[in-house]
């Protein structure tokens, strides 16, 4: 399927906000409402746009993202640890990777001991097929989610600047349950699985976006359908400290290959996701970041991303844990 300029528009508006009205995304995209519904639905039955999630600020309920790779020493387990890691409560994203790490991961917990009791559970059950595994907290993420699309516009999907814990109730559970990989669902959809009225709904969708529990709505999109290959870049720098950050920060940021940018507590320091055309752009963005980046650069590894298993930003261990 050939992305046109108006197709380019179309998926830049659900980028955006994947909840505005389709007559909203039609005047900007300057065509019908007809052919914008059309436009949406041939986008994700073609998996161009596999869903439309929402980005729900999980941090802010007293949630800390950690990222666990591992590697196997018996690939006859590899197919049963993905599934076990997809059907896991508390993990949000699961995918299988090419370089030092063969299954990448990401996952929620209250607290580090929670943490080490998931990773200590999976080495009991996996102890003798997994040869390593390395774990790190996800302190803050930045996120280009346009510039594969040749836009350039940033934002922080989460930070670890929260004041307190945000409190939300059955009912806000239930809302963002049917919301996270479905942004686009009407409330009237909703309405038959709460005990609260359509009105109801909207507000409280509303006060949810207020209080930044709900960052917004975004399309998720199979770059492989665009011509693009995925790499995960992980770094560990000579020294932490602001300046050096910044050095990065400003560096990755202004790579128009960054698609999300992470700043890491643990055995790496960034994690950094791009996107290339082929394997002469990914040599020669490791080879400009060696260059640029050598003064603080201590060690870099390139791990080439393949099929995601499971992108789920509100899993059910979440929408289980009663406040």
């Amino acid at each position: 399927m050939k992305i046109n300029a108006q197709l380019k528009k179309i998926i830049y508006e659900l980028s955006k906000d994947a909840r505005q009205p389709a007559s909203h995304i039609a005047k900007k995209a300057r065509v019908s409402k007809d052919v914008a519904f059309y436009n949406i639905k041939n986008l994700m039955n073609k998996a161009i746009i596999t869903k439309l999630i929402t980005l729900i600020n999980t941090e802010s309920l007293g949630y800390q993202r950690y990222e666990l790779f591992i590697q196997l020493s018996d690939f006859s387990v590899e197919k049963e640890l993905i599934q076990n890691l997809t059907n896991h409560q508390m993990f949000l994203w699961v995918r299988r990777s090419l370089g030092e790490w063969d299954v990448l991961s990401e996952f929620y917990s209250k607290n580090n001991v929670q943490a080490e009791k998931i990773l200590n559970n999976l080495k009991t059950e996996y102890g003798q097929q997994i040869k390593k595994t390395s774990l790190s907290i996800v302190m803050k993420e930045h996120s280009f989610p346009l510039r594969l699309l040749g836009y350039n516009e940033k934002e922080t999907i989460f930070c670890d600047e929260q004041k307190k814990e945000a409190q939300i109730d059955k009912e806000d559970r239930i809302i963002l349950k049917y919301l996270s990989n479905n942004a686009r669902i009407p409330v009237t959809e909703i309405a038959p699985n709460s005990s609260l009225s359509t009105d109801a709904i909207i507000y409280r969708i509303k006060k949810l976006i207020k209080n930044k529990i709900i960052l917004g709505y975004r399309a998720v999109i199979d770059e492989k359908k665009l011509g693009l290959n995925k790499f995960k870049i992980i770094i560990k720098l000579k020294i932490i400290d602001n300046q050096s950050y910044n050095k990065l920060f400003t560096y990755f940021s202004l790579q128009k290959n960054t698609q999300y940018l992470k700043t890491c507590f643990g055995e790496w320091d960034l994690s950094v996701t791009v996107l290339t055309k082929d394997s002469f752009e990914l040599k020669n963005i490791i080879s400009e970041i060696r260059t640029e980046l050598k003064e603080i650069l201590d060690d870099i590894k390139v791990l080439m991303l393949f099929e995601e298993y499971k992108n789920d930003y509100f899993p059910k261990g979440i929408l289980d844990t009663e406040k």
